[in-house]
C-alpha cells in the first residue's frame, strides 16, 4: 500500500537532487518551454483573407490600364491598350495574378515574416520555378529582401514589393500621321518592340483587422517602350501616285542607291499613371506619355513597273525625316492634340535616269541613222566648207561657207523680198 507513495517520493527527491546538481540545464529547459508557449500564444494573420481583397483592387488597376492609351502611337502603329503584353502582369487570367493569389492562400495563418517572404519569393522571384517579376527596390540586385514583410501589434502585417515584367514582341509599322502624303504598308511585324510594365511599391496588408491597399507613392504604374525597325526590312508604300520602297536610315552620301544607317528610326516613350484613393475606392490620374519619335527612312520611287522593266525608267530618291516630341502628353487625347507639332522633311532629293536614255532613246536615234545613211555622202557635200569663199569669210570675221549655208542665204533673200 505504501510502496507507490515511497516510489513517488523517491522520484521527486531524485529529480530535485538532479536539478540541484545541474541548475543551468534546468534553467535553459524552463526558458525554452516558456518561449514555446509564447510562440503558440502570438497572434497570426490569416493570409487567405488578403488574397480576394488584393485581387479586387488589382482588378481596378487592370481596368485603369485598359483605358490608359487609345490614341494610335507612331512607329508601333497601334494604341497602347492594343499591346496585350502591357497589361498581362496584372491580368487576373495570367500567371502572375494566378500565382500571387494561390501563394497567399497557401501561406494560411502565420506571424512569421520569413515564411511569407520565402513563399512570395519562390512564386514571383528569379529562382527556378519563379515568374521573375520582382523588381530591385534597394539597388543591390533582385533578391528575397526586395519583398518587405513587417508584422506589428496584434494581427497587423504590411507587404511591399515592386512588380515588374519585361517583354519583346513584333509589331507593324506606321508613321502615325494619316494626313501626310507618304503612306507605308504595315510591314507584317517589321518593328521590334521591347517594353517593361512596372507597378512600383505594391503595398498592402492588414491593419487593426482591416485590409489596406496603399497609394502613397507617385506614379506607381509605369510603362516603358522602345520601338525600332528590324534590320534589313524593306517597306512598301506610296507618295501620291508613286509606288515607293522605304528602308531604315538615309541615302549614302556617295551613292543614293545605298543606305546609311547612322541615324535609325526609334520611338521610346514612358507612360506614367498615378494610383490614388484606398481599398475599395481606388482612383487614377491622367496618363502621361513622355518621349520622342524619330523616323528616318530612305525612299526610292520608280516611274516604271517592277522587275526588269523598271530599270528603263528614271528613279527618285529622297530621305524622309519625322521628329515628334511628347512631354506628359495624354495618350487618350485626339491626334491633333497629341504631343508637340511634328516636323516633317523630304530631304536630299535625287533623280536617277538609270538606263532610260541609253535603253529607250538610243534605239530611236539608231533607226534615224539607218534612214539617213544612203544620202549621207550628199549631206557631207552640202556641209563641206567651200575653198576660197570660206577663206574670205574668215578674213572678215565670219565662219566656213558651205553649199547649205549659201542655200540658206538665197532662201532668206527671196523670202524677204516677196
Amino acid at each position: 500500500m505504501f510502496r507507490p507513495l515511497f516510489r513517488s517520493l523517491a522520484a521527486i527527491t531524485s529529480k530535485n537532487r538532479k536539478q540541484r546538481r545541474h541548475p543551468r540545464r534546468a534553467e535553459r529547459n524552463a526558458r525554452l518551454h516558456l518561449e514555446a508557449l509564447e510562440a503558440r500564444a502570438l497572434p497570426a494573420v490569416d493570409f487567405t483573407v488578403l488574397a480576394p481583397k488584393l485581387g479586387a483592387d488589382l482588378d481596378n488597376v487592370y481596368a485603369a490600364v485598359l483605358a490608359v492609351g487609345t490614341t494610335k502611337l507612331p512607329v508601333v502603329n497601334k494604341a497602347l491598350i492594343d499591346i496585350p503584353e502591357v497589361r498581362s502582369v496584372i491580368d487576373k487570367a495570367q500567371p502572375v495574378r494566378l500565382k500571387l493569389k494561390s501563394t497567399l492562400e497557401a501561406i494560411g495563418s502565420t506571424s512569421d515574416a520569413a515564411i511569407v517572404q520565402t513563399a512570395l519569393w519562390k512564386a514571383l522571384g528569379s529562382d527556378p520555378g519563379g515568374l521573375n517579376v520582382i523588381g530591385d527596390t534597394n539597388g543591390g540586385g533582385v533578391a528575397p529582401d526586395d519583398i518587405a514583410v513587417t508584422f506589428s501589434g496584434d494581427n497587423n502585417v504590411e507587404v511591399k514589393f515592386w512588380l515588374t515584367k519585361s517583354f519583346t514582341v513584333s509589331s507593324d509599322f506606321g508613321i502615325g500621321l494619316p494626313g501626310i502624303p507618304l503612306q507605308t504598308d504595315a510591314g507584317g511585324g517589321a518593328v521590334q518592340l521591347a517594353g517593361t510594365f512596372d507597378y512600383k511599391n505594391l503595398d498592402f496588408g492588414i491593419q487593426d483587422g482591416a485590409f489596406f491597399f496603399k497609394t502613397d507613392s507617385a506614379d506607381e504604374i509605369q510603362i516603358t517602350l522602345g520601338a525600332t525597325l528590324k534590320d534589313g526590312v524593306v517597306l512598301g508604300g506610296r507618295i501620291g501616285f508613286l509606288a515607293v520602297t522605304a528602308q531604315d536610315g538615309a541615302q549614302d552620301a556617295t551613292d543614293p542607291t545605298k543606305t546609311d544607317t547612322t541615324n535609325r528610326t526609334l520611338f521610346g516613350p514612358t507612360v506614367k499613371v498615378d494610383v490614388t484613393g484606398a481599398d475599395g475606392s481606388l482612383g487614377f490620374g491622367t496618363a502621361k506619355l513622355t518621349g520622342r519619335a524619330d523616323v528616318y527612312l530612305k525612299l526610292a520611287a520608280t516611274f516604271g513597273g517592277a522587275g526588269k522593266a523598271s530599270i528603263k525608267f528614271p528613279s527618285i530618291y529622297s530621305d524622309f525625316h519625322m521628329h515628334w516630341g511628347f512631354s506628359e502628353a495624354n495618350p487618350n487625347t485626339a491626334l491633333k492634340d497629341f504631343g508637340t507639332a511634328p516636323t516633317i522633311e523630304f530631304k536630299n532629293v535625287h533623280l536617277g535616269l538609270g538606263t532610260f536614255l541609253s535603253g529607250s532613246l538610243s534605239p530611236i536615234v539608231s533607226a534615224i541613222q539607218q534612214l539617213t545613211k544612203p544620202i549621207q555622202p550628199a549631206i557631207d557635200v552640202l556641209n563641206a566648207p567651200l575653198p576660197g569663199i570660206s577663206d574670205l569669210s574668215k578674213a572678215v570675221g565670219g565662219g566656213d561657207v558651205s553649199l547649205r549655208t549659201l542655200a540658206g542665204v538665197v532662201d532668206s533673200s527671196s523670202w524677204s523680198t516677196a
